[in-house]
C-alpha cells in the first residue's frame, strides 16, 4: 500500500491545467469534454499513483477533515466560501463544456492546509511516522 504526502493545492492546479490542455484534443460528446475523472495521475487509469479523492476534487477531500458528522456544506472549501450555492458559483458546472473555466479553476488561489498524508487507504490532514518516511508527490 503507498505511502506519502500530496500538495493538494498543486495537484488541483496539474488536475485543471490537464483538462484544460486536453480539452481540444477531444471529441465532445453527450458529457461535454475530457472528464476529472480521466486524468492520467489517478491510480485507477493504469499508470497513475495518485489514490482518488472525494468526487475527484481534492478541494472537496479536504473538507471530510474539516466537518463532522458528514454530510459537509461547502462553506470550509479552501478556494472560497460557496455554502448554499453551486459549486464554485457555477464554474464548476461551466467546465464541463468551457475550456476558459477549466483554466479559471486551475487558478483559483488555495487557502489554508496544502499537504495531505496518505498511508494504508486514507487521506489524512495530519502526518504519522509511517507516513512522513514516504515520498511527496508535487513538492516545490
Amino acid at each position: 500500500m503507498p505511502q506519502f504526502t500530496l500538495n493538494f493545492a498543486k495537484a488541483h492546479k496539474y488536475l485543471w491545467l490537464w483538462k484544460y490542455d486536453n480539452a481540444p484534443l477531444t471529441a465532445y460528446n453527450k458529457h461535454g469534454m475530457v472528464k476529472t475523472d480521466d486524468w492520467p495521475e489517478w491510480e485507477h487509469n493504469n499508470g497513475g499513483s495518485i489514490p482518488n479523492v472525494l468526487g475527484n476534487c481534492f478541494a472537496c477531500e479536504t473538507m471530510k477533515f474539516k466537518q463532522k458528522p458528514q454530510p459537509f456544506t461547502c462553506i470550509n472549501c479552501p478556494l472560497g466560501n460557496y455554502e448554499g450555492k453551486l459549486c464554485l458559483n457555477g464554474l464548476y458546472k461551466k467546465s464541463i463544456t468551457s475550456q476558459k473555466a477549466c483554466k479559471e479553476i486551475a487558478m483559483l488561489p488555495w487557502k489554508g492546509q496544502q499537504i495531505f498524508y496518505f498511508y494504508e487507504g486514507i487521506w489524512y490532514n495530519r502526518p504519522n511516522k509511517d507516513v512522513q518516511r514516504g515520498r511527496c508527490l508535487y513538492r516545490d
